[in-house]
């Protein structure tokens, strides 16, 4: 099984783990430019049972979305939606 190394970028003064990240970033700004939505990388750390923690990649502000029943969904009071980034597994035979 081959292992690939994430390569770090820096993008608008933020250092990013992954180019992957980085891309989501380009992504985001050029999908919320002339909107109130934003992103913000990592924003925070949910700490779970277990001493176990949890940082998501990004938190989105400011964003509708329809959900399954065509109803739209805005988070209560301002809550963000979470976002993370995962790379393509690549196996060998």
């Amino acid at each position: 099984m081959e292992y690939y190394q994430a390569i770090p970028v820096n993008y608008n003064g933020i250092n990013y783990k992954s180019k992957l990240e980085a891309k989501y970033r380009v992504f985001f700004d050029v999908l919320f430019e002339g909107t109130n939505a934003h992103a913000v990388y990592e924003p925070n750390t949910f700490f779970l049972e277990y001493g176990m923690r949890y940082t998501p990649d990004f938190a989105i502000y400011g964003v509708k979305w329809r959900g399954f029943n065509s109803s739209y969904y805005t988070g209560k009071s301002g809550e963000p939606i979470y976002v993370e980034v995962k790379g393509r597994d690549r196996y060998s035979d």
